[in-house]
Formats: C-alpha cells, sequence, structure tokens
C-alpha cells in the first residue's frame, strides 16, 4: 500500500496545527506500519488528529466507531468544513436517507471519513454488505473513546464487545484494516481486555508520560442532604457566573434533573439549557452551536454531554452527582480547560449518591432468571420445522433491561447463532420505474405478510440468500426503497416544510406522548397490524392540532396535513432493523430448562 507524506497532509489540511504534540507522530508512524495500535493520550492533547492524518496518509476510507451523535456531528463539520468526503450515519437519519448514504459511500470514489456508533455497524446488515463489497477500500478502522469496550460493553450497550466480531466477519484476513484504539482513561485490566479483543500487541501500545492536566484545579465536596448541594451550586454559578460551565446532573429527571435545573436557574436570571439523551438532534445541534459562540453559560447535562465534545474555553465542570466511575470522572471533568487556560472542576458528593450509584451498577447486569425469561420470550424456537427467526434490534427489545445484552451472552455461549443482519420485510422495497425485477416479483406474490423468514420457508431459499439478493439488486438500482406502508404527499400539500412540520411535531409530543412515533432515537416499530391502530391515533391528533394552526394558504385539506404528519413519522423512526437467529443447541437447552 502507497502512503501519503503524513507531514505534507499536516500542513495541508490542518495548517493551524504548526507540529504534532505528545506522542501524536509515534502513534501515526505506527498506524502506517499497518499495526493494530492503542493510544492513551490526556482529554484535550489532540487524539482526533492522529486518526485524521494517518487515515488520510493512507489513502483508503476510514471508519471512526464514536459513541456519542453529538461527538460525531462535531467531528464530522469539522473534516466536511476542510472540503473532505466525510459522512456520518446515526439514528436521527431517516431510513430511506440512510440506505441512500449507504449506497452511495464508495459509488464514485471512497469515503475520507465514515462516522458510526457502535450498534449501527452491528446491527445494520446493507452497511456491513457495503463494506464487505468494498472491503479493498478501507484502510482504517478507528474505536474512538475506546475505554466504552470494557465498561459500557458488558452492561447498557453490549455492541462494543461485539465490534470485533462483525470487523472479522466484514473483513477477510487478506483485506483487514489497520486498527486505532483512542482513549483518555484506561484500567490495567480495560487495557489487557481491549488488547486480546483486537489483536493489539504490547509494543503497540502507546501513552503519554503523564494523563493529568496541570492546568486543572480539582475541588471535592461531601454533604449529609442533597438540599445543601444547592446553596454551593448557587454559590460557584455566581463565582462563575461569566464563564463557560457544564454541571453535570446525571439525572434527566426529579427536581434534581437536567430540565427541573435548567428552568429553576434561568428563571434566576443565569443563561442556560439542558443536554440530555431526550432533546432533539436539532435542539442537540443547537445548544451546542450557542455552547460554543457563547450564547449560552451554563449547560445542565447527563453523560450525553461529555467524551469528546471539544469546545476549548469551558473553564468549569461541576458534579452535582458523582459519575459511576473514575474513568467517567476523569473524561468529563476533561472538558474544562481544553485551550490551556485555568479551569476548575468541582465534585459533590454523598454517602447517599454513592449507595444509589451501587444500585443502578447491580441493577444494571441481568439476573439469571432475566436470562431465561428473555430467552423463552424472545428466541425459543416453539417450532423445530422454522430453526430461524427474526429479532428486530430497536423495535423488540424490551425497556425493562438490556435485552441486546442478554442476546450478546447467549451468542457468546453459543445457544445462539447469527445467521445475517437485514431487514425483516420486504416490504420496505419497491421496483423502480422502467425495470423488470420478475425474482422480486416472486417474492411478493410468495408472501402476503412479506416477512423474510415466511418467505424463506416458502421458497425454500436461506434467509440470507434473499438478504443477500435484496440487497444486491437495491445497489444496482432496480430497487428502491420504502416505508411499509408510507402514504404519498399530495401535490397541493407541498408546500409544508419538513423542517417547520418536524419541529411541530416534536412540540406536539411534548404534550401528548408521542414521541414513541417521533423522537429520531426511539425504538417504535414499523407498521404492523397491532401497531397501526396505535400510529392512527398520534398521527391524527398531531394532524388536527397542525391543522388548526398552519395558515390556510399552505394546506388545503385536513386529510393532506394527516398524510404530512404520517411521512413525517415515518421518515424518522429507525429503519427495520433486524437479527435472524438460528438455534444450534436447542435440543440441550431445552433439557436443562425443562421445556
Amino acid at each position: 500500500m502507497q502512503v501519503n507524506n503524513y507531514k505534507q497532509i499536516l500542513k495541508k489540511y490542518f495548517s493551524e496545527i504548526s507540529e504534532f504534540r505528545d506522542i501524536q507522530e509515534p502513534v501515526i508512524k505506527n498506524v502506517l506500519e499497518h499495526r493494530n495500535t492503542l493510544c492513551l493520550m490526556p482529554t484535550g492533547k489532540g487524539k482526533s488528529l492522529i486518526y485524521q492524518v494517518a487515515g488520510l496518509a493512507i489513502g483508503k476510507a476510514t471508519i471512526v466507531i464514536s459513541p456519542l451523535i453529538a461527538l460525531m456531528e462535531q467531528q464530522n463539520q469539522k473534516l466536511s468544513d476542510k472540503g473532505l468526503k466525510s459522512f456520518i450515519l446515526h439514528g436521527g437519519i431517516g431510513s430511506v436517507q440512510q440506505y441512500s448514504i449507504i449506497r452511495n459511500l464508495f459509488s464514485n470514489h471512497h469515503p475520507d471519513f465514515l462516522f458510526i456508533s457502535p450498534e449501527r455497524l452491528s446491527f445494520e446488515g446493507y452497511l456491513q454488505y457495503i463494506l464487505r463489497c468494498n472491503q479493498d477500500k478501507v484502510g482504517l478502522v478507528v474505536l474512538d473513546e475506546a475505554h466504552c469496550v470494557s465498561q459500557w460493553g458488558h452492561s447498557f450497550r453490549p455492541s462494543y464487545k461485539m465490534v470485533s466480531s462483525v470487523l472479522d466477519d466484514i473483513f477477510d484476513t487478506d483485506h483487514k484494516p489497520t486498527l486505532l484504539c483512542l482513549t483518555a482513561t484506561l484500567s490495567t485490566k480495560d487495557t489487557q481486555e481491549i488488547c486480546q479483543d483486537f489483536n493489539i500487541q504490547k509494543n503497540d501500545i502507546f501513552q503519554s508520560e503523564s494523563l493529568l492536566r496541570d492546568n486543572l484545579s480539582l475541588h471535592f465536596f461531601p454533604f449529609e442532604k442533597e438540599l445543601s448541594k444547592k446553596d454551593k451550586l448557587n454559590e460557584l454559578l455566581t463565582k462563575h457566573k461569566n464563564q463557560k460551565i457544564i454541571v453535570y446532573t446525571h439525572r434527566k429527571s426529579s427536581q434534581y434533573g437536567t430540565k427541573e435545573l435548567s428552568k429553576e436557574y434561568q428563571d434566576k436570571g443565569f443563561i442556560c439549557d439542558y443536554f440530555d439523551a431526550d432533546r432533539l438532534d436539532a435542539e442537540k445541534r443547537d445548544i451546542l452551536q450557542k455552547f460554543e459562540s457563547g450564547d449560552l453559560k451554563i449547560i445542565f447535562a447527563t453523560n450525553a454531554f461529555g467524551m469528546g465534545i471539544d469546545i476549548p474555553d469551558i473553564a468549569v465542570v461541576i458534579h452535582f452527582l458523582i459519575p459511576e466511575s473514575i474513568e467517567q470522572y476523569y473524561q468529563e471533568v476533561g472538558r474544562a480547560g481544553r485551550n490551556g487556560e485555568p479551569a476548575y472542576g468541582y465534585l459533590f458528593f454523598s454517602e447517599k449518591n454513592i449507595q444509589i450509584r451501587q444500585e443502578l451498577l447491580e441493577n444494571s447486569i441481568p439476573t439469571k432468571e432475566d436470562i431465561l425469561q428473555v430467552y423463552r420470550d424472545k428466541f425459543y424456537i416453539k417450532n423445530p420445522a422454522t430453526p430461524v427467526q427474526s429479532f428486530d434490534v430497536w423495535n423488540d427489545s424490551s425497556e425493562r433491561f438490556n435485552e441486546m445484552l442478554v442476546l450478546y451472552y447467549l451468542k457468546n455461549l453459543g445457544i445462539l447463532q447469527l445467521v445475517i443482519n437485514g431487514i425483516s420485510t420486504i416490504k420496505c422495497f419497491e421496483i423502480n420505474k422502467n425495470t423488470s425485477l420478475p425474482e422480486f416479483t416472486n417474492y411478493k406474490d410468495a408472501t402476503k405478510n412479506g416477512l423474510v423468514v415466511t418467505l424463506s420457508k416458502k421458497l425454500k431459499f436461506s434467509v440470507k440468500n434473499i438478504i443477500n439478493n435484496l440487497f444486491d439488486w437495491y445497489t444496482q438500482g432496480a430497487l428502491k426503497r420504502e416505508h411499509p406502508n408510507l402514504a404519498k404527499r399530495g401535490k397541493k400539500d407541498q408546500l409544508i416544510r419538513d423542517e417547520s412540520l418536524r419541529i411541530s411535531c416534536a412540540t406536539v409530543h411534548r404534550y401528548r406522548n408521542s414521541r414513541e412515533l417521533i423522537c429520531p432515537r426511539n425504538r417504535s416499530s414499523p407498521m404492523t397490524p397491532e401497531d397501526k391502530e396505535l400510529l392512527d391515533a398520534h398521527v391524527k391528533a398531531i394532524a388536527k392540532i397542525l391543522y388548526k394552526n398552519t395558515p390556510s394558504e399552505k394546506i388545503e385539506t385536513f386529510e393532506g396535513i394527516e398524510t404530512a404528519v404520517r411521512n413525517q413519522v415515518l421518515e424518522h423512526v429507525s429503519p427495520k432493523i433486524a437479527f435472524f437467529l438460528s438455534e444450534k443447541r436447542l435440543e440441550q437447552q431445552r433439557g436443562k430448562h425443562g421445556q
């Protein structure tokens, strides 16, 4: 592989940086020698520059696996502003648009950078298909915030532990891209786990001489009562009133949650807002932009506003609630003082906080009973004649506990085997105009419900064969991606702008409990007979409000605005993505569980 001069890359694309710092250069050199590498550098010292320069020097596509949408969007925008071909994929992008982006990734020239979440890499079958077809065009895979593999991979984001096996499945041995793991915090045990998962040798681990920041002054305040924290918070916010401040509450609800505290201090005259997972993506972008520009001075946040957020002039980080771990604390307090100026970290804690954290950690791991119940409810195959079934990653998971984690356990134990990632219904595809595709017509004629599992059984084709055929036809342009039961908007009603409608819908859902159908992060199902009645009720409720508040020159009929709302709702739910599973040791497990 021909490697470009990395120093010329720095000068061409990052001219604002005169030279490499700390261990940036030796890490880049190691990556360019095609060695899987682990890099530990302090927060704010330029870990991102390493993969940006190394990726461009390799001259192929760089895939960046990142934990937070806000972080991905920030990095993606910076690279796009430099004229680089950079893309981002996450659950906030509608399924039709997402498929279009994936299909065109390598159509003319490979992308310079692709930012994705571990869930998107692990579960999006079409993305895996496209990467598999273009594996020789991918030169570097970056695992940003690599400590999440061990800290989150065993609990609420098991997709982190799946990354290694997914990469092995996508890339052949002869086309394995180099892997770079980046983090600021990693214990000895976690380091061993990551090196084992990603085949990183001891000599390929690079660590800065010190992971401490000498410009960051840390202060710790014990409290007996929660109410006493408010007095100290008032004091600190007043003391640093003209500086940028993050207050980590680590709670969305309750009187000490992000929203309530933000409202309370707005009423007191502070320029503040809140940032958590419940905010819409557009709202998050707006808050981030205002905070960067200085229009906002204080953000009350959960850990959704944490890792990798690069705003140099944040001066103060206050932890209103003790973090989950020392690593999380290091990451979050490291948001302050990234410009080298004096900065401050204040940590509030009480015995009650510690007890709450311990309980939350204990409850985050499924019990034996939980695992058995999920197995019986979701994965146990009652009919041996149908040994393969689908599990929808976004829609079939219960909120009661993390069923994806249970799936990971069962898969690792060999009880379940992952056959393929893909779509569960062919109804999300239609034949393009002026195209003849008798094979797909045969698929449609063979099953009324459109389910791939049913189709496989009737036509005696494997699920894997059917999914790959659908992906082939879509990539070739014979099929177009549709939403199931997608209604078409009438011409007279096209004057309604999608963005204004989306904002209106977002406003309505706060008062009408419609988040399940509108929020881009949701797990709500594409339309099934069981869901249709609920969807119709939500859509009609929203449409009535919009119809009353939309100028008459923009809308002519109630039916038109109802159709527009329905289209918008369907556009913002997550794509219909499914696992296809088969049981490997069915008989043994039946015997064990007495079934």
